[in-house]
């Protein structure tokens, strides 16, 4: 059965969806990362999150937050009845919602302290504003009334900020592999445009090329070079969007040739180079 939407609202700089997949498969999740910030809520299912190679138990009312570029994708366990909310916001709201808010998405490394589980005193209180959240997309100040029920469960998170820490360096089961594959993903980001490919992981992890990419698919569910493409073309997008010539951060951003970046940026974003530029 096909994703069921309970709930929408797109905004210009603010979105919700509450959904629902009753036979989710595996095919339809895949590494992704968003120009947004994201707030997840996990209600139900039998999966976990994997996010820049750390892998989180998913139980239900846990939240997850992801900033603009940081990689992420589901991993199904079963068949389970697969349902969450979704909260996107422009990077230009976080000075809306405070220093001390902001924090919590972008002070910290990729892919860390990106859990959130859920206290005794706090279930019920989270769980009732992301649900108000959900029917507030149907409201007739729907924004307004996300942005109040979205800052109580912010303010929420930062305060338990010192215990998610701590909670974050338990490492759940995982494939095995994840710390190698959290190495690898800290090198590339570390390394983005100038990494050749492979062979250079290979010589700086003592791996085999096909070992490398299998415990990284399996893990992230995308090959090495398809994330270092989608990381690029994230980068190449923001360097657009301040102004920057088309052609000078296609070279900036690790591709040798513009045609290519052209065809792979216009089909990951729909839209061209150029028309990115003169998008603020």
């Amino acid at each position: 059965m096909p994703n069921t939407l309970i709930a929408k609202y797109a905004g210009e700089n603010l979105s919700v969806r509450h959904s629902v997949d009753i036979s989710p498969s595996q095919d339809s999740f895949f590494l992704h990362a968003h120009r947004t910030y994201e707030l997840f809520y996990f209600i139900s299912g039998d999966c976990y999150y994997t996010v820049e190679g750390t892998d989180y138990p998913l139980t239900p009312g846990c939240i997850l937050i992801m900033r603009s570029g940081e990689a992420h994708t589901l991993h199904l366990r079963s068949g389970s009845p697969y349902e969450r909310i979704t909260v996107n916001f422009a990077p230009s709201i976080i000075p809306l919602l405070g220093k001390e808010i902001g924090e919590l998405f972008c002070d910290r490394p990729l892919g860390k302290r990106n859990l959130y589980v859920p206290t005794d005193e706090n279930r019920d209180f989270l769980r009732s504003c992301m649900l108000k959240i959900s029917r507030e997309t149907s409201s007739d100040n729907s924004e307004g009334g996300i942005i109040s029920n979205l800052m109580p469960i912010l303010v929420e998170l930062y305060r338990l900020n010192e215990q998610n820490a701590e909670i974050n360096r338990i490492q759940p089961p995982s494939q095995g592999s994840s710390e190698t594959v959290s190495k690898i993903i800290e090198y590339i980001n570390t390394n983005l445009v100038t990494i050749k490919g492979l062979d250079e992981l290979e010589k700086e992890f003592f791996f085999s090329k096909s070992y490398i990419n299998r415990i990284f698919k399996e893990s992230t569910g995308s090959s090495v070079w398809d994330y270092i493409v989608l990381k690029r073309l994230l980068l190449s997008r923001s360097l657009l969007q301040n102004g920057k010539q088309a052609n000078i951060v296609a070279s900036e951003c690790g591709f040798c040739d513009y045609s290519s970046f052209y065809r792979q940026f216009k089909q990951r974003f729909g839209i061209s180079p150029l028309s990115a530029r003169k998008t603020k």
